[in-house]
Formats: structure tokens, sequence, C-alpha cells
């Protein structure tokens, strides 16, 4: 008898390891989704300090969060349109995001969305 109750404890145990595993990879599922978040939260950071740094206002932002196709590793995408001053210039703009890009290990694309010629 004591060895089918000690079996009914395993058993019992078991499944309290695995729901105590589950409530762990929903924890750690939760907190990967956080670390996304602060990390995209920390790249909008830097990139409106420095837009403000140059004089530029951010008129629109999106912003989206997938994985990568090999690896899943998380990307993000943000997508911002600024109204640059004419004292400002694109070349000053894209200075700026390349400063921001080598420092935080993004990779930055800055369009003049006025067309060019007369």
């Amino acid at each position: 008898m004591a060895r089918t109750s000690h079996a009914a404890g395993t058993t019992r145990n078991g499944a309290q390891r695995a729901a105590r595993a589950q409530r762990r990879a929903a924890g750690g599922a939760a907190a990967e989704r956080e670390q996304r978040v602060t990390e995209l939260g920390l790249a909008f950071r830097a990139v409106s300090r420095a837009l403000h740094g140059v004089g530029v206002n951010i008129v629109s932002l999106e912003t989206t969060a997938y994985e990568a196709p090999v690896t899943g590793s998380p990307l993000f995408r943000m997508e911002e349109r600024v109204d640059v001053p004419q004292a400002t210039g694109v070349a000053r703009v894209r200075k700026a995001m390349d400063d921001v890009a080598v420092a935080e290990n993004l990779d930055i694309e800055v369009r003049s969305l006025i067309a060019r010629g007369g």
C-alpha cells in the first residue's frame, strides 16, 4: 500500500512540477515580451532625443515587432515622418541618425519625401 501511495504522490508531484514549469514558461514569455517592449522604448528614446537635438519634430510614428525569418529573433521596425526645418537640412538629420545607429546598433534609413528638381 505504501508503494501505491508513494506512486500516487510522485504523479501528483510530477503534475505539480509540470504546472510550475508551465507557469515559469508563461512568466518567461511575459518577461520576453517586456524585454522587447523595453528594447523598442530605448531605441525610440535614442532616436527621438537625437531628432529633438537637431530641431526636428516627429509628425507620425508607427512601430512593428516581428520575428526574423530564420532565427526567430525579435526585430523591430519604427517608421517616423518628421518635419525638418530648412535651416536644419536633411544632411544634419542623417548625421544625427548615423550617430544613433552606431551607438545603439540600429539600422536607420533617412529619406527625403520632397521631390528634387524644379
